[in-house]
């Protein structure tokens, strides 16, 4: 997996780039997209940002193909309905100044809304036991904890990214 302590996101000329180090294959694929709409348009990057204008973010996971390797690990199969991401623990770091706001971890009814369902039926979300949105710290969130809680995993997943967390700067 991907060390997510090398994401950040720089502002640079009125755009906004997300980054993360370079790794090893991944198992999961975790991105952070951006929009000026909230709900709508995400990008990996944005370009033609004026000063003080809203950036909504949001964090979205997808599972790597049968047979990505990494190191001693290997995905052999893939189910929708049994298969996918019960929980994650990642922080975000903005260079070059900013503050994060209105945090949540993303549920059906949030917007950005999740796409995915859970093996054990309904909808996605990562609100369960043990989750938690992160801390608001100096230019950083830290300690941001999607869980499906009950050992759920999430039935699209391995199929398409869904959305994790979601955020606006």
């Amino acid at each position: 997996m991907r060390n997510w302590k090398n994401i950040f996101a720089a502002v640079v000329a009125g755009s906004l780039v997300f980054t993360a180090g370079a790794q090893a294959a991944f198992l999961v694929d975790v991105s952070i997209l951006g929009s000026t709409t909230n709900g709508s348009g995400y990008s990996s990057s944005l370009s033609g940002l004026t000063s003080g204008e809203t950036v909504y973010l949001e964090v979205v996971g997808q599972l790597a193909p049968v047979n990505t390797v990494n190191g001693s690990k290997t995905i052999t199969s893939l189910s929708n309905t049994k298969d996918g991401i019960t929980s994650l623990n990642f922080g975000l770091a903005l260079t070059g100044g900013g503050t994060f706001s209105n945090i949540g971890l993303a549920t059906a009814a949030t917007t950005p809304a999740t796409k995915g369902t859970l093996s054990t039926g309904g909808s996605v979300s990562w609100t369960g036991t043990g989750s938690q949105p992160g801390t608001i710290g100096s230019n950083a969130v830290t300690s941001i904890v999607p869980n499906t809680g009950g050992g759920a995993d999430t039935g699209t997943v391995p199929s398409a990214s869904d959305v994790l967390w979601f955020g606006q700067l």
